[in-house]
């Protein structure tokens, strides 16, 4: 496994040949009921790098939304985006916030709360 990532605008690597090919690569997303925590669980380090891969890759060279959904046929997983979510997955949406300089995650909590971050 390479330590370099390179990026190009085809993304010509994403996904990785290895996580195209072999399904035991994929990724797992959970809600928390409890706390509504979202958990993303990772089956290898290649569909965690791939996964990463697709954001960093919209960030250079995309619209700055990228959606992640589970894409089952005949009882498989297939790769979206560079990513393949299991079958019981939740979708998870990356939007680039609008305005310049200021980045906000928001996060709503049971009680209503907003959790934001600006840098």
């Amino acid at each position: 496994m390479s330590q370099s990532v390179i990026l190009d605008e085809e993304a010509s690597d994403i996904p990785s040949d290895e996580v195209l090919n072999n399904d035991s690569h994929n990724l797992s997303v959970e809600v928390d009921s409890n706390n509504k925590d979202v958990h993303l669980k990772f089956s290898s380090k290649e569909a965690m790098r791939d996964f990463a891969k697709s954001i960093l890759h919209e960030s250079y060279y995309g619209s700055g939304e990228i959606e992640f959904y589970p894409l089952i046929s005949d009882g498989k997983a297939h790769v979206v985006d560079g990513v393949r979510l299991t079958e019981n997955s939740k979708s998870v949406l990356v939007k680039q916030h609008k305005t310049p300089l200021l980045w906000t995650v928001q996060t709503q909590l049971e009680n209503n709360h907003r959790l934001m971050y600006e840098a």
